[in-house]
């Protein structure tokens, strides 16, 4: 140098714009600027010692790629999403006015498990591309993907797509959120992003350069940049390591309410967006490499001042750019410099003038053997002279570009996606699994960027998942005994004779993948709970036991005495009747009913003569006999309940071991177990069940009614109000009737001190909003054995201490007011 280092300029500085800034610049600060004598260079300026300590800030015992993906994507998270989703959907069928047949009123809450699985298919997806989204679930064997329809059918995935939610739209307040912009997916990219920096700590060079995301929908705050192929994008700021390419921090570009660094109201929006990147890593002795869209010299003393390094090309008419570098000539290979303090900025010429600014770099100039070419059979070795700092640019540019990259490889982002905000968090997914593979790397892995997404997949499914495999492929006995019976189908307003689709005549398909033969109807001469009974027991299952010896006369009994129930149900009475004809016809009647009557109490007594098996072993019929096994311990078990009108299926329930000596099933529970569960649903979710056995739940009529006919049964409800108070109630005989018949309530023989409430609703049929009495289902925004109004309302909404009918209430002890808890649970006598 010709002369000592300067110290740093004090003056303070113009704004930077985006492109490029005025020639204007003043004297003084001309003035600060020394030319560098190339003839005797000082050595580089040194770098800031380095006080960060790199790698992983969590320990990971294991090596899975799960487990580094649930780094980022944890249940907190997970949860989150799932909340949001199901808060989304609920919100969606309340407010608008479906049609009894939109696929939206089947929807069914998610829960973290199947969120998990649903993003193992977005990320399958990435890998195996295929242009339209229903191809991945064509039965086409040319387009066919197996192993998608085992996980998730596509009603369900397109369905969770359309609700996939990230935010309670309800309490956005645009002007007190931090980004506006993003307000839709805010809350998890920011959390995601949190993640990403407290996981691991960068190595010494970091990197900073924009990504683009292909964006043309609505949204304000796209980019336009004509000179592209693609005109319209989404642009993330991003910092990532240079020599793995983490993708450290972000920042997506939404215009003025963009969050920005908290020091920089004098700055530009470059120097900005490179300050709040860098905001943690700062005063640590890092080194930055920036294009020249970003670096300058204000910026650099900036960096400085926090012990920060920084190189990167530059444009020449950013201000304090000394005259010469923005406007002097060279020749191929020359090269020219000025130093002030540690920022040297220098210009190259190469086949075009380049020009540098770096505080770690002086303007020494070394070869680089380029590539070997073959001449005449020799090989030459080709030799190219460039600056030190040209040369490490290179090295430590390509953090973000490698991201890219490799993101490209399995975008999990579809061009076809409609809202912003799907399309945003679909490129975060990306990320993180691009993030976990990094860290899988620097742990010690060895799997390829490729085979790490496709055990990431097989792993989210097998862990969450539950095999979807359809049920041709199953040939079981218990798939046949189990469910595969002939049975009624109730006619409909707009099919009087409905049929099920037949299992082997609808795997004709034509060359489009649809169905060409849909239903077949056969026509037996067995009513049809008669043949299903004698089915079930010609299985033989329990006939070499003890407790199976008595099954075939008690269900024959059972099935007797029900018929005889329903024949005296639709035989007219004599009395008040007009239209008789004579006296003679209406004595027949009486002596008719009197028959049966007479043969209703000899089956009774003939039941009384057969024992009722006890306990079933291994295989307990419900929780009393888990308690009767030695299971004295509240929680889930999986019980075998057995009713003469239905084969034995395997159940999970929690069973309640502490109340009133225990054994008891619980088949609902109400409470603050959030994400709340909606109990506004149809009847065919209600007949299967829904919701979390640990939490809130409707064990599903199905089950309710097998555990309530296998005998003597009695059900009880635990009830608390809002201040902490509880009651309860028993019946000492409660059952429901089957589908067919509604699901009818039989109750009685009341206890407790809640009130006698449920009595009301005996004999009543079970209505749901889209079947039976639907005015009251409606009215009160839950399903049950509904009258015109509710003496005991459990299924609806769950709000605690409010006065309201829509309310879970129990009228004979706090009128419409809502309980802030409920269980029912049932128990053989």
């Amino acid at each position: 140098m010709d002369s000592e280092e300067y110290s740093e300029s004090n003056s303070s500085y113009e704004d930077i714009s985006d492109e490029s800034d005025s020639d204007e610049d003043t004297l003084d600060a001309a003035r600060n600027w020394c030319r560098i004598d190339q003839e005797n260079l000082a050595p580089p300026p040194p770098r800031f010692p380095f006080s960060g300590n790199p790698g992983l800030n969590t320990r990971m015992d294991g090596s899975s790629p799960i487990e580094f993906f649930c780094i980022f994507f944890d249940d907190d998270i997970v949860g989150y999403i799932a909340s949001e989703t199901n808060r989304y959907a609920e919100d969606f069928i309340e407010k608008n006015d479906l049609t009894p047949s939109s696929r939206v009123q089947k929807w069914k809450d998610v829960d973290s498990s199947e969120i998990r699985v649903f993003l193992g298919i977005i990320i399958l997806q990435g890998i195996v591309q295929k242009p339209l989204q229903k191809w991945y679930w064509s039965q086409r064997p040319l387009l066919s993907t197996p192993y998608l329809k085992q996980r998730m059918s596509e009603k369900r995935f397109s369905i969770i797509m359309k609700f996939l939610h990230f935010t309670n739209n309800e309490i956005i307040d645009l002007e007190t959120h931090p980004q506006p912009g993003l307000r839709k997916v805010y809350e998890v990219y920011d959390a995601i992003n949190r993640k990403f920096k407290s996981s691991y700590v960068p190595e010494r060079d970091v990197s900073v350069d924009e990504s683009l995301l292909l964006y043309k929908g609505r949204l304000g705050c796209k980019q336009y940049l004509p000179k592209k192929r693609a005109r319209f994008w989404i642009k993330f700021y991003q910092l990532c390591e240079s020599s793995s390419g983490y993708i450290w921090n972000s920042l997506i570009y939404t215009g003025k309410d963009m969050p920005l660094w908290n020091e920089s109201p004098k700055y530009k929006s470059t120097t900005n967006i490179v300050m709040t990147l860098l905001e943690d890593l700062i005063d640590k002795g890092y080194c930055v490499t920036l294009d020249n869209f970003y670096t300058s010299p204000e910026l650099a003393e900036l960096l400085l001042s926090h012990r920060t390094d920084i190189y990167g090309t530059l444009r020449p008419n950013r201000i304090c750019v000394p005259e010469e570098i923005k406007k002097g000539t060279l020749k191929k290979g020359e090269i020219v410099g000025f130093q002030k303090g540690k920022i040297c900025v220098m210009k190259y010429m190469d086949k075009k003038p380049i020009c540098i600014l770096s505080t770690v770099h002086n303007t020494v100039i070394v070869e680089q053997e380029k590539k070997r070419k073959k001449t005449h059979g020799k090989s030459e070795r080709i030799v190219s002279k460039n600056p030190q700092a040209i040369i490490d640019y290179n090295l430590t540019m390509g953090g973000v570009d490698k991201a890219d990259q490799c993101l490209s490889y399995y975008p999990t982002v579809r061009n076809q996606q409609k809202k912003y905000y799907l399309k945003i968090f679909r490129q975060i997914l990306n990320q993180s699994v691009w993030n976990s593979f990094v860290l899988y790397k620097k742990n010690g892995g060895t799997m390829s960027h490729l085979d790490f997404r496709l055990q990431l997949v097989e792993e989210l499914a097998k862990i969450y998942g539950e095999s979807k495999h359809s049920s041709q492929n199953t040939t079981s006995s218990d798939r046949l005994t189990g469910r595969h019976f002939p049975s009624h189908i109730q006619p409909t307003q707009k099919k009087k004779a409905p049929t099920k689709i037949c299992i082997v005549c609808s795997q004709k398909f034509n060359e489009k993948g649809q169905r060409v033969r849909k239903e077949s109807r056969y026509y037996s001469l067995v009513y049809g709970a008669c043949f299903l009974v004698l089915l079930s027991l010609s299985n033989g299952s329990n006939e070499k036991d003890s407790c199976g010896k008595n099954e075939k006369p008690l269900a024959l009994l059972d099935m007797a005495e029900d018929l005889v129930s329903k024949a005296k149900l639709h035989y007219p009475t004599c009395s008040n009747d007009s239209k008789a004809l004579n006296l003679s016809n209406c004595a027949n009647k009486v002596k008719t009913l009197t028959y049966l009557e007479f043969t209703k109490k000899l089956i009774e007594e003939a039941k009384e003569s057969l024992s009722i098996c006890e306990s079933c072993g291994e295989r307990p019929r419900d929780c009393s006999e888990v308690l009767a096994n030695g299971h004295n311990r509240s929680g889930v078990y999986t019980i075998h309940p057995i009713s003469r009108y239905t084969v034995a299926k395997s159940v999970d329930v929690y069973c309640d071991m502490d109340t009133a000596g225990g054994g008891w099933t619980v088949i609902q529970r109400r409470g603050k177990f959030p994400p709340q569960q909606n109990f506004n649903r149809g009847w065919q979710e209600y007949k299967i069940g829904f919701g979390n056995i640990t939490k809130e739940f409707w064990l599903g009529n199905d089950y309710i009614y097998a555990l309530s006919n296998q005998g003597p049964c009695e059900i009880r409800f635990d009830l608390k109000d809002a201040k902490g108070n509880r009651h309860f109630a028993v019946y000492k005989n409660f059952r429901i009737e089957d589908e067919n018949s509604s699901y009818t309530l039989r109750v009685s023989g009341y206890n407790g001190n809640a009130g006698d409430g449920f009595a009301f609703h005996n004999g009543k049929k079970f209505s749901t909003k889209d079947r039976g009495f639907t005015q009251a289902a409606d009215h009160l925004h839950g399903a049950s054995w509904h009258m015109d109004w509710a003496h005991v309302h459990l299924n609806g909404i769950y709000q605690p201490g409010v006065d309201e009918p829509k309310s879970i209430h129990w009228w004979v002890w706090l009128k419409n007011v809502g309980l802030a808890f409920t269980e029912m649970k049932v128990r053989l006598r």
